[in-house]
């Protein structure tokens, strides 16, 4: 976050009071509208016109009219006025329709509304809605439709008096009369007509029958013939010609053609003796007219009850049995009477439906049972028999599976087997819990060192509704059989080894699944438990993205995703999931694109985490609909934009997390004037961009008591002083020396000036929260202000505040979230300075010196030593190999006094300690050049001459342009061959970090291009020498590549692949390779050189940064942990590039003759020697990759 100075201004707020004497004012009328009783609604005629009206207003009104149903006939004159008597014109134009009409005239003051209706008649009408109407031959129905507000008549004419007659009438406004219209016999077309009269006029309507078609009609058009067969019967009207064309079937007899007038067929069909039915077609044709009839007949088989088995098994658990019965008979179905009281028919639906459905009921007796089920109909009867075992074998085969179990996971080894595999009752054994039948409910072993894999008898346990296996050293496949267990809800795999998962996926009742993905994947199939309500995955592995199909889980409310290496967006898909409550989609650090607008979907939603990933673009103003949100934790991201309006009125809003994004503008008021605001407004501005001007915030006030048993009353504390530095550390990070260093500084420097620091802190070395174990620290340390251990019942920020926060489920709450942070308080407990960074350290150094009279920033003002050089070693053979050495944030004064050139100094012995720099010292030439700076720090407000940064983390940087200005000043160093020099710039600051700066090359093989290693000087000698061999040693001078891995970086990408692999002809990154073929990678001869077993050369997976995809030749080096000198391949790389800078195209290299030199490092003590690996340093931190600069220079 950046600094800035809250300042509050006072406002004051005057209340004026009324005068003496207006005790009894006039009373104010009950409403602001008074319309006279005399006062009728307007009703107009059809001509229209224009009526007045009056009324009384006591306030300023305003008249309108209903504007979605007459505003385009009627209006009023005028719209509005002031308070008094009130003459309205209403105007209305002439209704030309033959419907009544009416408008709303609305009239209003002030909070009173009153209405008033404007009716307008019709005008006299008759009207048709269709005047002729087509009708088939046969009897039908015509419904004449008219709209009529005057009488009328009809006649119907006598043309058609025989075959129309008047049915009725159905009339609302709109008239219907219907008219039945006779079948008409003939083939011609006749027509009629129906004439409606009024005093308007007559309408007339016209009537067109058409003749008689010709015909061809069946009297029936199917038969059923039973299987002995019979002789069918069919008749058929008709005026015209027509064929009869059998069907190729042997069983039907052909007739004789015959035609005209009525005719009737008699067709014979023989028997059936077979058990399939049979379909024929009789078809009767005029081709003349295009006529055709078809006559279907069917004849059924021989009676039959065909069963596929005769004896069905269960357990004890019952069931539901279903079987077909092939028929085609009527049945009639009887369980037999010793088993009626455990079989039960649930439906049994005749010809037409063939599965038989029962229900088996469990069975809790010590012996099996069987039943019968009879099937009988057409004289034909067929048995099936039910057998089910007894709970006594079920029990027993569930015993075995749990000893199997126990036997193939290891189980003399679990942390906790009591009662496993005794002749005790299951259930007491640890982790199982039973029915009241004792069938196996529930399998707890979490964490319990189950090792090995799940035996294919785990299925039996047929009753199991939950297991968690979690946390244990499981691996192989999840039985198949695991899809069989039809009654588990809950399943718990998480941690575990698994290399197949498959088999979950066949779960039909699983509602809770919480598992470690094996693979790179999330399957697709996890669309498929369509049951789920509660879903947790987690893989370290899992590279892929989220499958859409997570969004067919519509019940789910709690939804868990955890993958370092994860990639894509969130897919769209997943807010059809609208009955989430929780989702948690966090620490994914692939993760990218936006936030969805659709997250609006989610109203149910109570909880939000997707922080610690990678997403970009705006929070979308739609999160504002999910009303039911508690808890909103976005930070470490990418976001951009502004914080939505909305979103602090979320009515049960309880905490936003935000801090780490690239969020900007101005933050809503409906936020800052939330509760949450007070407790938590450093985790939403710390490293955003937010504009902070006129925010004031007070800060957190306290009664608790030090270290030392003395008490500290923060607004005591706040009212003495003129400023309190509240300074929140932690020792654990890397920052504290350094940083406590500055504070203590200004602590002796302004203590006398009305300023005093208190420390607090929840953690030190050896313990979390141990009174005695902080002293100790303070002590050792001399840390000179007061300090108070942070516990909840010893809480600077008071209990309601810490219960707040943890209320949310957020943790221990700390007001701001990096370590460590200092804070200014003024004397009315106002915050008005805070930052969390080194860097910062300046400003604050700045702002106690503008606000105290003190100074605390020393400024050059001699620059006469500026730009002078020394040369601290000359070559002795070779070419000469140039080394330039610089400093940044060294004043006059610590040239003047030698610092800066002891420090030059140092830095040289350094490189030339590690080898092959040490034998070949004699080949470089090492210059020293004076670089003054106008203030020894860095930070806001400070100004050194290569414009020294402290970014993120270990990035830090400078002008590399100046840089090189200082290195020419160097004899013989020009721009012409300043690629072949080395840069190194040494900062003026007690820190740990560094950031080496790579050109690209033009030519060579040898790792060409100017490198410029910018790192400070250390907490120490140690630190300070590893952070040249790395910076400078092993990327500036070699081209080194990093041989450490983030996990959460995951696999390098392949765009990262192909910009490296454009440097290697370059001789660049001889250290890593992109496959792990020890026999293909770059420094595969020293694997199968024995000379180099000692140093476990191998392809060790990860290095650049990322964790798979790229490998590294040992497991440490100086490249990794910054320890244990270069490996093989960096060697050669360094002894490659040293010899072709001094002895240009006349070297040549040779294998053997590198391996005769590298005998000193083969025999001597370096650590990457041992067979044993090294352990990460503790508390290691990785520098800041190098930074390719894709220009030349």
């Amino acid at each position: 976050m950046k600094r800035f100075l809250l300042l509050l201004a006072a406002a004051g707020l005057a209340w004026a009071c009324g005068k003496d004497g207006a005790e009894n004012p006039a009373p104010k009328p009950a409403e602001n509208i008074e319309i006279p009783a005399s006062v009728a609604p307007p009703v107009f005629d059809e001509q229209g016109g224009n009526m007045s009206l009056t009324f009384t207003a006591h306030e300023a009104w305003s008249a309108s009219v209903d504007a979605t149903r007459a505003s385009n006939w009627c209006s009023v004159a005028p719209e509005s006025g002031a308070a008094g008597a009130v003459t309205l014109t209403v105007t209305t134009l002439p209704n030309d329709t033959p419907d009544e009409r009416n408008a709303t005239i609305f009239l209003k003051a002030g909070t009173t509304t009153k209405t008033l209706s404007v009716t307008q008649k019709q005008q006299d009408a008759l009207t048709v809605t269709s005047s002729k109407f087509e009708v088939g031959a046969g009897t039908g129905e015509i419904v004449v439709e008219l709209k009529a507000n005057i009488d009328f008549d009809y006649k119907i004419g006598e043309e058609c008096a025989e075959w129309v007659s008047y049915v009725g009438t159905r009339a609302l406004k709109t008239s219907r009369l219907v008219f039945r219209v006779a079948a008409n016999e003939e083939l011609s077309v006749r027509e009629g007509s129906i004439l409606l009269r009024s005093s308007l006029g007559d309408e007339q309507v016209k009537i067109y029958q058409q003749g008689a078609d010709p015909a061809l009609v069946l009297t029936q058009k199917s038969y059923t013939v039973p299987a002995a067969g019979e002789t069918i019967k069919v008749e058929l009207n008709s005026n015209v010609d027509y064929t009869v064309q059998m069907p190729e079937a042997e069983w039907i007899t052909e007739p004789a053609a015959r035609a005209m007038s009525t005719h009737t067929h008699y067709f014979v069909v023989a028997a059936n003796d077979e058990y399939d039915g049979r379909t024929a077609e009789i078809v009767f044709t005029d081709k003349a007219n295009n006529l055709s009839e078809t006559v279907t007949v069917t004849q059924v088989q021989k009676n039959a009850v065909v069963l596929a088995e005769s004896r069905y098994e269960f357990g004890t658990d019952g069931g539901k049995l279903d079987f077909d019965v092939l028929t085609n008979v009527d049945l009639t179905v009887a369980v037999s009477d010793d088993a009626k009281s455990w079989i039960t028919q649930v439906t049994t639906r005749g010809l037409e439906q063939k599965t038989l459905h029962f229900d088996i009921a469990a069975c809790s007796q010590e012996t099996e049972r069987t039943g019968t089920i009879h099937i009988s109909g057409g004289g034909v009867t067929q048995t099936v028999t039910v057998a089910q075992g007894s709970l006594k074998e079920v029990l027993e085969k569930e015993r075995a599976a749990l000893v199997a179990l126990y036997n193939a996971t290891g189980g003399d080894n679990w942390a906790n087997k009591a009662n496993w595999c005794s002749d005790r009752p299951v259930s007491e054994w640890y982790g199982v819990t039973v029915d009241e039948q004792g069938r196996v409910l529930t399998l707890v072993l979490e964490n319990n060192n189950l090792t090995g894999s799940i035996p294919a008898e785990f299925c039996e346990l047929g009753s199991l509704i939950q297991i968690n296996f979690s946390d244990n050293p499981l691996s192989g496949v999840i039985p198949a059989g695991f899809g069989n267990l039809s009654n588990l809800t809950n399943l718990s795999l998480y941690n575990n080894g698994f290399s197949d998962i498959s088999a979950i996926f066949g779960l039909p009742s699983i509602r809770c699944l919480f598992v470690t993905l094996p693979g790179e994947n999330i399957p697709v199939e996890i669309g498929n438990l369509s049951s789920l309500t509660d879903l947790q995955l987690y893989g370290n592995d899992v590279a892929g993205v989220i499958p859409k199909e997570i969004g067919n889980l519509v019940l789910l409310r709690n939804l868990d995703i955890v993958s370092p290496k994860l990639s894509g967006s969130i897919p769209e898909e997943l807010f059809n999931c609208t009955n989430l409550e929780y989702l948690r989609i966090y620490s994914n650090y692939g993760l990218s694109g936006s936030i969805s607008p659709k997250l609006g979907l989610l109203t149910q939603l109570k909880r939000l985490e997707l922080n610690n990933n990678n997403l970009t673009g705006p929070i979308p103003e739609e999160i504002c609909n999910c009303s039911r949100l508690v808890n909103i934790f976005l930070q470490e991201n990418k976001l951009t934009g502004s914080i939505p309006e909305g979103l602090g009125n979320l009515p049960e809003l309880r905490h936003f997390i935000a801090f780490n994004n690239n969020l900007s503008g101005n933050i809503p008021a409906s936020i800052l004037n939330h509760r949450l605001w007070d407790v938590e407004w450093a985790l939403i501005t710390e490293n955003n961009n937010f504009n902070m001007d006129g925010i004031t915030i007070d800060a957190v006030n306290f009664s608790v008591t030090d270290i030392d048993g003395n008490t500290i009353d923060s607004k005591e504390e706040y009212a003495k002083n003129k400023y309190t530095i509240l300074f929140q550390f932690s020792p654990y990070f890397g920052d504290f020396t350094d940083m406590k260093s500055f504070i203590e500084d200004i602590y002796d420097k302004y203590k006398g000036k009305g300023v005093d620091v208190i420390g607090y802190s929840s953690g030190h070395p050896g313990a979390s929260a141990d009174l005695a174990s902080m002293k100790k620290y303070v002590a050792d340390n001399k840390i000179p202000w007061r300090n108070i251990l942070w516990t909840e019942t010893n809480s600077i920020i008071g209990q309601e505040n810490e219960q707040y926060h943890q209320d949310s489920g957020f943790g221990p709450y700390y007001p701001y979230h990096s370590y460590p942070a200092y804070t200014v308080v003024d004397s009315g407990g106002k915050i008005v300075f805070h930052d969390f960074s080194l860097s910062g350290l300046t400003g604050l150094s700045a702002f106690l010196a503008d606000h105290t009279g003190g100074s605390g920033v020393y400024e050059s003002s001699d620059y006469s030593k500026d730009g002078e050089v020394t040369a601290l070693q000359t070559a002795t053979r070779g070419n000469g190999i140039n080394i330039v050495l610089l400093g940044d944030a060294f004043s006059d004064r610590l040239v003047a006094d030698g610092t800066y050139d002891g420090t030059m100094r140092k830095a040289m012995e350094h490189f030339f300690s590690e080898e092959p720099y040490k034998s070949f010292r004699d080949l470089f030439n090492v210059y020293a050049v004076n670089v003054v700076s106008k203030n020894e720090a860095y930070g806001s407000g400070a100004q050194t001459a290569l414009d020294g940064f402290f970014g993120d983390g270990t990035h830090v940087g400078g002008n590399d342009d100046k840089c090189r200005q200082y290195a020419m000043k160097v004899p013989g160093i020009t721009d012409d061959n300043i690629d072949d020099a080395l840069i190194i710039v040494m900062m003026n600051r007690t820190y740990y970090a560094g950031t080496c700066y790579m050109y690209y090359p033009s030519s060579g093989d040898y790792g060409q291009g100017l490198s410029i290693a910018y790192f400070p000087l250390g907490t120490d000698d140690g630190m300070f020498g590893q952070l040249l061999h790395h910076e400078a040693g092993g990327h500036g001078f070699p081209k080194l590549a990093d041989e450490y891995a983030y996990e959460e970086y995951g696999q390098i990408p392949w765009n990262e692949v192909q910009s490296a692999k454009q440097l290697e002809p370059y001789g660049w990154w001889r250290n890593i390779d992109f496959t792990g073929d020890v026999s293909q990678v770059k420094w595969s001869r020293f694997i199968t050189d024995p000379r180099y077993a000692a140093e476990v050369l191998g392809a060790y997976e990860g290095a650049d940064t990322y964790w798979s995809g790229v490998w590294r030749p040992t497991y440490n080096s100086i490249m990794r942990y910054n320890t244990g000198g270069f490996n093989a391949p960096s060697r050669e790389a360094i002894y490659y590039r040293i010899n072709k800078l001094a002895y240009g195209d006349a070297w040549a290299y040779d294998y053997e003759t590198f391996v005769a030199w590298d005998a000193v490092n083969r025999t001597g003590n370096a650590p990457i020697m041992l067979r044993t690996p090294m352990r990460k340093p503790r508390n290691f931190v990785p520098l800041h990759p190098p930074v390719v600069v894709k220009r030349s220079r």
